[in-house]
């Protein structure tokens, strides 16, 4: 009972309040109770536990990382997924990673584990450890950045080719004069916003795509929350700005070179 106060405790329990005893300097009042305890013993993922519940309902504070047990050997196939290597190939072994990472998904526990304020909660019961928590966490994370920016990365590519083809277009029409300069980043900007929105958009479709095949909506609605609940769209954008300087300053130093 460590942790609780003592409004949760007449809650759970069957309080009475006998006459206090009054002296000098002190008042003393005794509160006989009776707490019902329901106990559980149950087999998991070959481990013993012992689940306690209190009060009339059997509530439970400890799930003794239950569900981390279960879902133990989804874990550890991510996480050996994740271990293929690359090279300098972003869409190899991606079908196998893409598998893996849909299995996961299709429990409702691993999604919550990606939310920050669900899963504080779910380790605040212990329904899962943190440590299990921690690495669900960076492997759902890598994984879906390793997805993701298999397919980002071409967006990326046709991104940096746009950057330099509308700084061309300027030079030539002429927005790139003095008096033109203003209007020229005004419309550069609004080129490479519409054209970072579109590649963003059509990189989560794609992606989403092959999670809501063979009528699993459930798990494209998962991976779309897992994108975003992992900053990976966070992640892509702050290279989508990057790849954009990258242009511009390729762009400019070329124009120098070449006067």
């Amino acid at each position: 009972m460590a942790g609780w106060d003592f409004p949760l405790f007449c809650q759970l329990a069957t309080v009475t309040s006998k006459a206090p005893t009054v002296t000098a300097s002190q008042l003393n009042r005794t509160y006989p109770a009776t707490l019902s305890q329901t106990q559980v013993r149950m087999q998991c993922a070959e481990q013993d536990l012992l689940l306690s519940g209190y009060g009339p309902e059997a509530r439970v504070f400890d799930f003794k990382g239950i569900v981390g047990h279960l879902l133990a050997n989804d874990l550890q196939q991510l996480r050996s997924t994740l271990q293929f290597s690359r090279g300098f190939l972003p869409f190899r072994n991606q079908e196998a990673l893409r598998t893996t990472l849909d299995a996961m998904l299709e429990s409702e526990l691993n999604q919550q584990i990606a939310n920050p304020q669900q899963r504080a909660a779910l380790i605040a019961n212990r329904t899962v450890t943190d440590e299990h928590a921690t690495t669900t966490v960076d492997c759902l994370r890598k994984a879906m950045g390793r997805l993701y920016g298999s397919i980002a990365s071409v967006g990326l590519t046709a991104l940096f080719v746009v950057a330099l083809f509308t700084l061309y277009k300027l030079l030539w029409t002429g927005y790139m004069l003095p008096q033109n300069r203003l209007v020229a980043v005004i419309l550069f900007l609004a080129v490479m916003a519409v054209a970072a929105a579109v590649v963003e958009s059509l990189s989560r479709h794609f992606l989403l795509k092959g999670f809501s095949r063979a009528g699993k909506a459930e798990e494209g609605q998962a991976a779309n929350r897992l994108l975003r609940a992992t900053g990976t769209l966070r992640r892509w954008r702050i290279a989508a700005t990057l790849t954009t300087v990258v242009a511009i300053i390729c762009f400019f130093t070329c124009y120098a070179a070449l006067l």
